[in-house]
């Protein structure tokens, strides 16, 4: 991760992770809105993308994401922790399920299918 998000300020990795973890919560959500929001992080994280990131990492992601709000959450608890992950699941499966097709993907696989 040092070498993906080094070059930017503690602020601006900070937006992005906002993002990121908006994009996938929200991907369920109604209206182009959510569907932007993870074309964005497929565009940006596919195997072409601006910033490729290896599918092999997501569950890295997901287990970082989950230590986190276990340990800064008040409220958490293992219902909540199985909530978070069965909306991350999808999104992820998607995410690497599209790591080859790239920005431009198309057709099985492309972005028009998510």
């Amino acid at each position: 991760m040092a070498e993906t998000l080094g070059c930017y300020s503690a602020e601006r990795q900070r937006v992005i992770l906002d993002q990121s973890v908006h994009a996938v919560l929200h991907h369920e959500g109604a209206g182009s809105g959510a569907a932007a929001g993870i074309h964005r992080v497929i565009q940006v994280h596919s195997q072409h993308g601006e910033v490729p990131i290896d599918p092999s990492l997501y569950p890295v992601w997901v287990e970082s994401l989950i230590e986190s709000l276990r340990e800064t959450g008040p409220d958490w608890n293992a219902a909540l922790e199985k909530q978070w992950r069965a909306v991350i699941a999808p999104v992820v499966d998607i995410l690497a399920e599209l790591h080859l097709a790239g920005p431009r993907g198309c057709g099985r696989g492309g972005l028009g299918d998510v």
